[in-house]
């Protein structure tokens, strides 16, 4: 309890803060984020570093997600539009309505990794971009985001009278280029894409930050009498501190590009910092047979210390998986209402991710849970 009133103290001591960038798998947004604490093996990468299982292994050959951050109702008539649009203007309405509303981007995430014997090792690059405004070109701001991680962590358990607990942590060294951007580069992106006129240019303001740093994560598992597991985890314990250059989005895009950092640029002299969160966890789990396996889950986090902000970041969720195959999805959290599908076919798995936004989002939110998420992966379990 100590630690924990120490580390919530800390965010806000730093100049100036990166924002969060959580790879939204589609397992995440079908829960709208309650169950990710209690993601084992890969997925305990980004979540929890107690989850690596001690017994049998995973070996994740490739893991692949694709999302969308809009509205899914929205989604259908979007690609319509792409598809028999003569000229970009004639997705203006649709898409000025979203970045008023729900605010409008896209990302990826692309790993792998082996997890087992309570050791960890991976590897991943993730990329998103999230965007809101008013109007095309001239009043719409932004954000880009990628990052290349790579994972080493170790968990390991023991039992304390009738519970079992179990304990992880994991350091993070990463690759990051952050890209805020003002009316003029995100009215400038938007109009490139869409082939609309504008008065200014994409990509050559030195506005983009590429830089890198090392994170460190903790976490703990108890295992509760019954069917019950309480999860407390930190990330970026402290605030993870990052060595960033000042450069154009053009040079950080090909030094990204190539697992790089771009020559030359400006030294930043403010230091940078991607804020610590708490996340805790609650799950119900109870023992069945093999036709079907129900859990439930409750999650506040990740909280970073505006307690004004905690209602918003609790989280609740539901699956239940039928003969070890097919498993259904749903979820309540970050105003937004989330379902899903998931198939497993042993070494192949698909699955699909859902987030129905029930309120105006403003801008970015650390853990935006409304989007559609649709990802595969290819591996032993």
């Amino acid at each position: 309890m100590v630690f924990l009133l120490c580390v919530l103290t800390v965010p806000g001591v730093f100049a100036e803060q990166d924002p969060l960038l959580i790879p939204l798998r589609p397992h995440t947004v079908s829960t709208a984020g309650a169950g990710w604490l209690f993601d084992e093996g890969y997925a305990s990468f980004f979540a929890n570093p107690a989850m690596l299982p001690e017994d049998g292994s995973d070996l994740t050959l490739l893991d692949a997600s694709v999302w969308l951050h809009e509205d899914p109702l929205h989604t259908v008539d979007t690609l319509a539009a792409l598809l028999l649009a003569d000229e970009g203007e004639a997705l203006l309405p649709s898409l000025e309505e979203q970045l008023e509303v729900t605010g409008l981007g896209a990302g990826s995430h692309l790993g792998l990794g082996y997890a087992g014997g309570g050791l960890g090792l991976g590897l991943s690059v993730t990329t998103d971009s999230f965007f809101w405004g008013t109007s095309i070109p001239s009043h719409v701001h932004g954000v880009i985001l990628g990052e290349y991680s790579f994972f080493l962590g170790g968990a390991f358990s023991f039992d304390l009278g009738t519970m079992q607990v179990r304990m992880g942590t994991d350091v993070r060294p990463f690759m990051r280029a952050y890209a805020p951007l003002d009316e003029e580069e995100a009215g400038a992106l938007f109009a490139s894409l869409l082939d609309l006129p504008s008065s200014g240019t994409f990509g050559d303001a030195a506005n983009t930050l590429a830089g890198y740093g090392v994170a460190w994560d903790v976490g703990i598992v108890l295992a509760l009498p019954g069917p019950f597991a309480l999860a407390l985890v930190v990330r970026d314990v402290g605030g993870t501190r990052i060595s960033y250059t000042r450069t154009s989005f053009d040079r950080a895009k090909d030094a990204f590009l190539r697992m790089g950092v771009p020559e030359g640029g400006e030294g930043v002299g403010d230091e940078y910092t991607i804020p610590m969160g708490v996340s805790a966890g609650l799950r119900w789990a109870p023992d069945t047979d093999e036709a079907w396996a129900p859990r439930l889950f409750v999650s506040v986090g990740p909280f970073s210390g505006d307690w004004e902000g905690l209602p918003d970041a609790v989280r609740v969720g539901a699956e239940v998986t039928i003969l070890r195959t097919f498993t259904l999805s749903a979820g309540y959290g970050s105003g937004a209402l989330s379902g899903g599908l998931g198939l497993d076919m042993g070494v192949f798995e698909v699955d699909l991710g859902t987030g129905f936004p029930l309120r105006e989002s403003g801008e970015r939110d650390s853990l935006s849970l409304s989007g559609i998420s649709l990802g595969v992966r290819l591996g032993l379990p």
